[in-house]
């Protein structure tokens, strides 16, 4: 198999195992509080639903859209996906940021379907009384078959949204690589992994080593980034797709070296600490006026609108804009007859230096509380 369809097929199964280890714990809560046919009815439904995307976007792309727009597209995108995920990565190896806790999310999770339960009584959701029946199996078969909808839907929006993000990376890396089918042979076999596991340890999902799994999915997606971004404007890779795994591997000491050094800089600020600053009061508490509830079309606009800015740009606007000078300053050096070997050594360089800028950020002003992502 060839080195770039390797990486690929890893890739992917690492995004997918990760994005799937945190769907599994939504699914999981839903099942222990709420009953696994609700749960997995949710997840198999959303699952439906994104291999149908998979199926009517990947082929649309490859045939409609030019090679190389579609390879700087996907490379600018990979570059985004890849330097959130490198950064929250770095950042909580080096301790400036919590790790994700899955033990957490689940708890929470299990205490919130639970008020729901609770405030719908303790007969449980969408069960029916029948009028004059005290009980027997006329009962007992319509409680069976009653639905609960809130697990179902709880179920499908998280495997959904989480699932979303797998489908972005599977049709950028499949599609531009001309390995579709690799690509989702490899997140399928992850979900079937992660379910699989999942399902025997139940809520032991804390043993996964996800932060390790992000870092290195980072650095997959980062270097497939720079590789496509520079191939659509021309970029001269030495030695073609055998410049990947050497794109990885020096991503992967930029990051190694980028932790030592946060957790060397934490260490000598923890000397430093200033406990003299004086707690901002809430300006929300200062209020005594209750504004009226928006309408449901206003929730419904604000609601899609916030989930595509978490998805794109989230806590780190300077990635987004970060890649996009990336992409434009290449472009011009490709536009100004600048030596192709010269763009493949800035390409890299340039994506460094955001990371570089946004870890700098992130140490200085970002809680140390774990994220979705």
């Amino acid at each position: 198999m060839h080195s770039a369809t390797v990486v690929l097929v890893v890739s992917v199964f690492l995004a997918s195992s990760v994005e799937m280890v945190e769907a599994l714990t939504i699914v999981v809560a839903v099942g222990v509080t709420r009953g696994w046919r609700f749960a997995l009815q949710g997840a198999a439904l959303a699952i439906a639903c994104l291999a149908a995307v998979v199926a009517a976007a990947g082929p649309a792309l490859v045939h409609y859209v030019p090679l190389d727009v579609l390879r700087v597209v996907v490379g600018g995108l990979l570059l985004v996906f890849g330097l959130q995920w490198l950064r929250k990565a770095v950042l909580r190896a080096a301790g400036a940021k919590a790790k994700h806790d899955e033990d957490a999310i689940f708890a929470r999770q299990v205490a919130e379907l639970r008020g729901e339960a609770a405030l719908h009584g303790e007969s449980g959701w969408g069960t029916a009384k029948v009028p004059g029946a005290s009980g027997g199996p006329g009962v007992a078969a319509a409680v069976e078959a009653a639905r609960d909808p809130v697990a179902v839907t709880v179920a499908f929006k998280g495997v959904l949204l989480e699932g979303l993000e797998v489908v972005v990376i599977v049709l950028t890396l499949g599609v531009a690589a001309h390995r579709l089918a690799a690509a989702s042979i490899a997140a399928g076999v992850a979900v079937l992994t992660v379910t699989a596991i999942g399902m025997m340890v139940a809520r032991q999902l804390s043993g996964v080593p996800e932060n390790a799994m992000k870092m290195t999915v980072g650095v997959m997606l980062v270097s497939f980034g720079s590789f496509w971004t520079g191939e659509g404007l021309g970029v001269h890779w030495f030695d073609a797709d055998a410049s990947l795994p050497i794109l990885v591997g020096g991503f992967a000491v930029v990051a190694f070296v980028a932790v030592r050094l946060l957790k060397r800089d934490a260490s000598a600020a923890a000397a430093d600490v200033d406990d003299g600053a004086t707690p901002v009061a809430d300006p929300a508490s200062t209020g005594s006026s209750v504004a009226a509830p928006p309408s449901v079309v206003r929730r419904a606009a604000v609601a899609f609108g916030r989930f595509w800015w978490e998805f794109l740009v989230g806590e780190t606007p300077e990635v987004l804009s970060g890649a996009a000078a990336v992409v434009g300053t290449v472009a011009l050096m490709a536009h100004n007859g600048v030596d192709r070997s010269v763009s493949a050594v800035a390409t890299p360089v340039l994506v460094v230096a955001v990371l570089a800028v946004s870890l700098q950020r992130g140490r200085r002003g970002e809680p140390a509380a774990g994220g979705a992502h």
